[in-house]
């Protein structure tokens, strides 16, 4: 829960349309059976102004938090994954200057450590003894990393669109996402769905548009080739 002011350069609120969020997750900090989570709860708001014209604005802002989570046997230094889900995001009117803004966030943290055991490899004294072999197959952390891969392109609107003086609302999804190991590399393509509420330099109205971006990108995965196995968790960090 927090209070947010609307800016001194954006109208008063008539009424809240819609709103969605995205987190980012900025540090984390383990202790014994503890972890602390500090992240970052990214908001967008569409909304009706009470002005004489009752047009369509947004907002946007950010509210930091803060959340400790019990994690049995958990150690200072253990490597910690965190996958966030957000399962509720609304906005209510306290007067035409403040929201209140709620959410409600599922985190799912998991805390994972190498450990090198040695294991009975043969018996060097066969007498009266029998013996059984098999090749086991293990797996092994070989490569564990956050990286940021920015993508860049250029969207022309289509011909009959006016052109755009003020953008309102925008969204940023992925789709049809692949992700390929090949040797030192991690390559990922997809497609970018771009969506857009506009004001018009010709028309007062609200014009929308949207695209899909294809697009090929490289990150380092140092000591990886094809045949192992990848676990990647994609986020769209900012549109």
């Amino acid at each position: 829960d927090n209070d947010i002011n609307v800016p001194d350069v954006k109208p008063d609120i008539k009424k809240i349309i819609c709103i969605n969020g995205e987190v980012k997750i900025q540090d984390i900090k383990t202790i014994n059976n503890r972890a602390e989570l500090k992240g970052t709860l990214l908001f967008h708001i569409l909304y009706e102004a009470s002005d004489a014209d009752n047009c369509i604005h947004h907002m946007e802002g950010e509210t930091i938090f803060v959340e400790q989570v019990n994690m049995t046997d958990v150690k200072d230094g253990d490597n910690i994954h965190v996958k966030w889900e957000l399962e509720g995001l609304g906005a209510d009117m306290i007067n035409s200057r403040k929201i209140s803004i709620k959410a409600i966030l599922t985190l799912i943290m998991s805390a994972y450590e190498e450990i090198y055991e040695d294991v009975a490899v043969d018996i060097s004294d066969t007498y009266n003894m029998e013996m059984l072999h098999r090749n086991q197959r293990v797996s092994e952390l070989v490569f564990n990393n956050k990286d940021i891969i920015r993508i860049k392109d250029e969207v022309n609107l289509s011909s009959g669109k006016d052109s755009i003086e003020e953008l309102i609302y925008q969204e940023c999804t992925l789709e049809d996402i692949d992700m390929r190991l090949v040797q030192d590399k991690l390559n990922v393509s997809g497609t970018l769905h771009i969506f857009v509420l506009y004001r018009g330099v010709t028309d007062d109205g609200i014009s929308d548009y949207e695209a899909r971006i294809p697009f090929e990108k490289e990150t380092d995965a140092g000591g990886c080739d094809e045949s192992m196995i990848s676990y990647v968790t994609p986020t769209v960090m900012g549109d």
